[in-house]
């Protein structure tokens, strides 16, 4: 019984044939500027990516293996990628409850095809 608990507390998803194409070497610059102008003084604030592209997903815009979308918030996530060639991808930075930045092997040509298995560990 006490196993049927455990594995009834977490939730999984299997999201297959997810392609992956962002880059690892994209870096998000975070940026705060301030101009006057004509005695106009203005503040700006910013994020720009460079070197790359950044591939954010978003769990929402996931669907997994039956057809179902993935929930906008995932309590405590878990995402491991398992690339379907031997060109690799990987997580960028930790996962957070919306999403997850991931890149692909530099070396590989074109996008990386990979399964996700997300899983929810609250």
């Amino acid at each position: 019984m006490r196993t049927l608990v455990y594995l009834r507390g977490y939730r999984i998803w299997f999201v297959p044939n997810f392609s992956v194409w962002g880059e690892s070497d994209a870096t998000e610059l975070i940026y705060l500027a301030v101009e006057n102008i004509d005695d106009a003084a203005r503040v700006s604030f910013g994020a720009i990516t460079l070197d790359g592209k950044a591939q954010d997903v978003l769990y929402s815009d996931l669907t997994d293996f039956r057809g179902n979308q993935l929930p906008s918030v995932i309590n405590s996530p878990r995402v491991i990628i398992r690339p379907q060639s031997s060109s690799g991808a990987f997580m960028v930075n930790q996962e957070s409850n919306s999403g997850f930045r991931i890149a692909r092997d530099k070396t590989a040509p074109d996008a990386v095809m990979a399964d996700l298995f997300i899983i929810e560990m609250d």
